[in-house]
């Protein structure tokens, strides 16, 4: 949720440099080309989903080839192979095709059974992983079993028979994984164990197998390379866009998406350009409206999403099958914008809303004006100085509203003209569509508006639903233009904003504030303190004077809550509120209490956790955050557990907790559960980048996380639905959660959970506990206090808004 002011203000991040690259100057600079494997799809390329060759039987009503071609698709991708025939068949129809391979392959047609080299626990048993339970021959392959990698070579070779052009491996850790679930402990597993031991003494069972996983790739690609007699480029399953291993053995990732984020999209940008890799996503939701601000969200930031159709949704849910009304329209303007998605590399994504990802180390080309859902994808070809430059404008809210966008033209195409065209799908019309599909002319499937020609630096934009690219198309020099003033706009978070003018024309800017009809000449920046009005115009040396620019700048500091969490309408329920400050001198280098400025006092109790080693305390860190101490968990075995408070205060009833934390491990935070740090069932796991409750899934998702400091916000309604918030902003809201009576092995709070049983390492600094859910503005209140404190620029001072002409 967002702050209640008027939709048409802005909120920009205090610190708008969160890449930091070698620092480019233009958009053309900062578009770094990558490598694309051959036939992974890119640019305007609209991946298209069949798990299975469909219809299969008389009762299902879709059809994979009709329903490809309904969609526009280029591929076939993350397809189950049965036979040679699907996969000529679709080569025949044009498709460039995708077989998968995944943990569960059948033996029989290669001549075992289904339990042959499949994975086991120390018992002997055979295992399968948690969200399979219930399927039939799910028995995963061991990566360490001849008969396992024969059937696995077996599958491959359909593949390849067929003319695959790309393989999809679905749960790629195999044997790194099921450690988490009680294998693999088969003989072949016990055996290598032991020999890796000898050579690695202190390895544990995941290093060994992490190891087993890479030595199978490394046998497996080369093999099935020699079967294709070419080089099949292989993407993972990389749930959610994760990289790092095993994701790093791949070529490219085609990863299911589960919680669809605007922050999601940039996170994976962030990775995949730092890794050089292609990212495909399919979304895990029903909701048409998430999907579609999905699908525009990928596109802008440089992925793909495979159209929302056969869609896997859960263990036991019905697939999903979206429909051309629902999406087409977006696929379609997918095709016909082919001249500025081909090609095009990502240049900076800015949004009036915190999030500002690029590599310019001053003022970024584009600067949104307008509501804090709207975000701004630069997108330019490499060196393409005479290419138009694209930028695709994604709105995430549920009701859109008018936006503006400031440029710097010093930053795109210097002094030369520019046209402002507004590339927007065209309304869905199924023969409009189905000509496309058969002509390959997809011109009446995006519609083009002109909105701006000359010198102009600022644009206004009606509405988007969700999704438009303003192409900005580089015209002849004009040496008589007369260039509207670029405004650059400064901290965001200080009391006294900073305003820099600049013009492309020689000649002088006069500007006026306070809406005021008297005018003065612009000698330098500007500082403003109170909400004001900015008209700036540019003055040719010849008198001719260009459109204003018309800004307003609007101080909110002055009218925001800041509430500590003892506030007298919140104490009465605030059951915990842990500072690192509050830890005495004497035990600062070794926490042996964390005292509490209200609830109970934390002692360090040496009890054994989870691997059976003994728990260490934690050490306080002075200015470790913002300025501030933090409690460090630095070790794996530091650990801090207050016993039976999840159940006391958290259990049976709404609850708000406030996390600030800091760590490299996106899993670091509290449990509430196990002293020793491990969950339980009903669970709660307070994590930074998920809030889990009851059952495990689905988990309320956390996108963003990076290593820095964080206000993390978790709520249970009373009733049924459980809250996680970023700073201001709610993540994700889970329905379903109804309150648990007491929450599993003694619901005591630890710090930090053992996710997976694996430790975790990082900072806190705060924990604040609340035994209802605050409303908005009380929640806001305390997230304003812990913003000031830690110095995270959540609330800025500044926010600007877009003035019309003067009627």
């Amino acid at each position: 949720m967002q702050p209640s002011f008027p939709l048409s203000r802005v909120w920009l991040a205090t610190a708008l440099v969160s890449t930091v690259w070698a620092q480019p100057q233009t958009v053309f600079e900062a578009a770094r080309p990558r490598v694309f494997p051959d036939h992974a799809p890119h640019g305007s390329a609209v991946p298209f989903s069949s798990r299975w060759k469909r219809p299969v039987n008389a009762n299902d009503g879709h059809d994979t080839f009709r329903d490809a071609a309904r969609f526009h698709a280029t591929h076939l991708m993350w397809c189950y192979v049965r036979d040679v025939a699907f996969i000529r068949e679709a080569k025949a129809r044009g498709y460039i095709f995708q077989a998968t391979l995944n943990t569960i392959l059948d033996g029989r047609p290669a001549g075992f059974t289904p339990t042959q080299g499949r994975v086991m626990n120390r018992d002997g048993n055979l295992v399968t992983a948690p969200w399979m339970q219930g399927w039939a021959n799910t028995w995963w392959g061991c990566v360490n079993s001849a008969e396992f990698r024969a059937v696995y070579l077996h599958h491959a070779k359909i593949a390849v028979e067929g003319g695959a052009d790309l393989l999809q491996q679905d749960d790629p850790g195999f044997n790194f994984a099921a450690v988490n679930w009680g294998g693999c402990f088969c003989p072949a597993c016990q055996q290598g164990f032991a020999a890796f031991r000898q050579e690695h003494p202190d390895a544990t069972m995941h290093e060994f197998q992490q190891h087993s996983v890479e030595r199978f790739y490394a046998d497996m690609w080369p093999a099935i390379d020699a079967l294709a007699g070419r080089s099949i480029p292989k993407s993972s399953n990389n749930y959610r866009g994760r990289y790092g291993f095993p994701h790093n053995l791949f070529d490219f990732g085609v990863a299911e998406l589960p919680d669809v984020t605007p922050e999601s999209f940039v996170e994976s940008q962030r990775n995949s350009l730092r890794e050089g890799r292609v990212q495909v996503f399919t979304a895990v939701t029903r909701k048409v409206a998430t999907n579609r601000q999905g699908i525009a969200m990928a596109y802008a930031t440089g992925a793909s999403m495979i159209v929302p159709w056969d869609v896997y949704m859960g263990s036991g849910e019905p697939r999903y099958f979206g429909t051309p009304e629902e999406y087409a329209d977006l696929y379609g303007f997918v095709r016909a914008s082919a001249e500025v998605l081909d090609g095009y590399e990502h240049a900076g994504v800015f949004s009036s809303g915190g999030m500002n990802d690029h590599p310019y180390a001053e003022t970024p080309p584009v600067t949104v004006v307008g509501p804090p859902t709207v975000y701004a994808s630069l997108r330019a070809v490499p060196g393409g100085t005479d290419r138009p430059v694209a930028v695709h404008l994604v709105d995430w809210s549920e009701k859109p509203a008018p936006f503006g966008l400031l440029f710097q033209p010093g930053r795109i195409f210097g002094d030369r003209p520019v046209r402002y065209e507004l590339w927007t799908p065209a309304p869905y019309d199924e023969a409009a569509h189905r000509q496309a599909a058969e002509t390959g002319d997809y011109a009446a499937l995006v519609r083009k508006e002109v909105l701006a020609t000359g010198g102009v630096t600022q644009i206004e934009i009606d509405r988007l639903d969700p999704w438009g690219i303003l192409v900005l198309v580089p015209l002849a020099p004009d040496p008589g233009l007369v260039w509207q003033p670029a405004v650059a706009v400064g901290d965001l978070g200080i009391p006294r904003l900073r305003i820099q003018l600049a013009s492309q024309t020689p000649g002088r800017i006069q500007y006026s504030l306070a809406g005021s009809a008297d005018t003065r000449p612009y000698e330098g920046g500007l500082e403003v303190a109170e909400t004001d009005v900015l008209i700036a115009r540019t003055i040719a040396a010849d008198g001719r004077v260009s459109v204003p620019v018309r800004l307003r700048l609007v101080n909110v500091r002055a009218g925001l809550a800041v509430w500590e969490p003892d506030h007298a309408e919140l104490a009465g329920h605030l059951k915990l509120w842990l500072r690192a400050g509050d830890v005495a001198p004497e035990h600062r280098q070794e926490v042996q209490t964390w005292s509490a400025a209200a609830g109970p006092d934390i002692p360090f109790v040496a009890r054994p956790v989870y691997d059976g080693r003994l728990a260490t305390p934690p050490q306080m860190v002075p200015e470790a955050m913002g300025g501030q101490p933090v409690v460090r968990f630095g070790r794996e075995t530091d650990l801090l557990s207050l016993p039976g408070f999840a159940n006391q205060a958290l259990a049976g009833t709404a609850f708000t907790v406030f996390v600030v934390s800091q760590s490299k491990n996106p899993g670091f935070g509290l449990s509430g559960n196990d002293p020793d740090g491990r969950g339980g069932v009903p669970r709660l796991y307070l994590m930074r980048n998920s809030f889990v409750y009851d059952e495990y899934s689905p988990p309320a998702m956390i996108q963003g996380i990076e290593d820095g400091p964080e206000v993390l916000v978790y709520t249970h309604d009373g009733n049924e639905t459980i809250r996680a918030f970023r700073g201001r902003d709610m993540q994700s809201a889970v329905t379903g959660k109804k309150v648990v009576p007491a929450f599993g092995a003694g619901g005591s709070l630890a710090m930090p959970f053992w996710v997976g049983n694996q430790p975790q390492t990082g900072d806190l600094a705060e924990v604040v506990v609340f035994d209802r859910e605050l409303a908005e503005a009380e929640r806001l209140a305390v997230v304003a206090y812990l913003d000031g404190k830690y110095r995270f620029g959540v609330f800025p001072t500044w926010v600007l808004e877009s003035v019309g002409e003067p009627e």
